[in-house]
């Protein structure tokens, strides 16, 4: 598979445009959420098969969910390490779903999906990572966009969530809401 980012509508690059408040002094806003979903082994105890189980099933989920219609699927775990290096790069993806260190080789399952200006990575440290990216300071947009990403795809795959802790993590300090601003 070759990485094709003329399928994004903006290259996977408009967090870096300076088009946004105070882009002179923060170059980007970004959020994101880690979720898992109820029933499955988290990724880093899950088998091969589980962990293609759960792309399918958010796959599923991404092409019904608005917020994401125009999103593209891409198999990180199918492109050689110069591309997943450029995803990495860019922001797009992190580190460990990229498997750019020895410790951390890439899953199988490992992909993401990329719409215009968020991403749901899959299969990385939980099941899903939610992120948002604007340029310069925009929390309240860029919140504004993750919470309602966050409800389209709650709506269509359960995730794992208590009623005394919250979400579910595979590390606890994510564990609550599983939100980095």
């Amino acid at each position: 598979m070759t990485l094709d980012l003329s399928l994004l509508p903006d290259g996977g690059v408009s967090w870096l445009d300076a088009s946004g408040d105070h882009a002179g002094t923060v170059l980007s806003t970004r959020i994101r959420l880690a979720r898992n979903l109820e029933g499955f082994a988290f990724p880093s105890r899950a088998r091969e098969g589980e962990r293609l189980r759960i792309l399918a099933r958010v796959r599923d989920a991404v092409g019904s969910a608005p917020g994401l219609a125009k999103s593209v699927l891409v198999r990180v775990d199918e492109l050689p390490n110069e591309e997943r290096l450029l995803l990495h790069e860019r922001h797009l993806v992190s580190r460990e779903l990229a498997g750019l260190d020895p410790q951390h080789p890439v899953r199988s399952g490992a992909a993401v999906f990329l719409g215009d200006g968020a991403a749901v990575m899959v299969n990385e440290e939980d099941h899903l990572r939610l992120q948002t990216l604007r340029s310069g300071f925009d929390l309240a947009s860029a919140y504004a966009a993750i919470q309602g990403l966050d409800d389209e795809l709650g709506r269509r795959v359960p995730y794992a969530f208590h009623q005394e802790f919250g979400f579910l993590t595979s590390c606890p300090t994510n564990t609550g809401t599983g939100m980095r601003a």
